[in-house]
């Protein structure tokens, strides 16, 4: 009988972590068996951990992504460093 039913779960690296719906498969198997409510719960902070983390992500890149898309753009040449500048101004302008 061969294991990884859960994507070999258990040696994963925290970044795979991301997305990775063996986490909730795993969560709501320990929540089945009755008995692991330690383990289960252990799953649960993890799952907690990543959504605060994706949350909090997404918050930062929100504030920053106008000045990330036209920096991406004047790298491809769609955008002038003005443009740039002008943007990054805004940004700052609004974190004050």
């Amino acid at each position: 009988m061969s294991g990884g039913r859960y994507n070999y779960l258990y040696q994963k690296d925290p970044v795979e972590l991301i997305g990775n719906s063996a986490l909730q498969a795993v969560h709501d198997r320990l929540a089945s068996l009755g008995y692991a409510e330690d383990a289960r719960q252990a799953v649960a902070d993890i799952i907690a951990t990543i959504r605060t983390y994706e949350e909090n992500a997404s918050a930062q890149i929100a504030k920053i992504s106008e000045v990330l898309h036209i920096l991406e753009w004047w790298d491809s040449n769609d955008a002038s460093e003005d443009d740039f500048q002008q943007a990054l101004e805004e940004h700052r302008s609004a974190a004050r």
